[in-house]
Formats: C-alpha cells, structure tokens, sequence
C-alpha cells in the first residue's frame, strides 16, 4: 500500500480549488495576485494598492508643501 504524501494533498486540493474559479488565494487581496508556485528568483517589492498611498505634503501649520 502506497503511503500518501501530505503535501502533494494539500498541492492537489489548492489545485482543484483553482480550476473552480470560486476559491480566493492565500494573501490576496495584494496588488499582484500571489503565485502557488515556490518563488525561485529574487524581485522587488510590489506595488502599493491604489489606496496605499502616501499622506498628501502638508506643514504643521496646514499649509500644503510644493514636493515638486
């Protein structure tokens, strides 16, 4: 009797739960959808989300900082 391997299940059912269409990935929402497969190469960070940004430039005193 052949002895199941745990991580070729949880593989396979990520597998079939992706073909459905319906199932959401582990760590989305992010602004690149995450990959399944182990990272081999180094790359740079992601982009921020469209909701990420930066503060708008404003002094303590209120008045807005030209940043150009």
């Amino acid at each position: 009797m052949e002895k199941s391997n745990p991580v070729r299940d949880v593989i396979d059912k990520i597998a079939d739960k992706l073909s459905d269409g319906h199932a959401e990935i582990p760590g989305s929402p992010g602004s690149e959808p995450p990959s399944v497969d182990e990272p081999t190469e180094p790359r740079g960070p992601l982009r921020p989300k469209p909701d990420q940004r930066g503060p708008d430039p404003f002094s303590a005193t209120g008045q807005e900082v030209d940043v150009s």
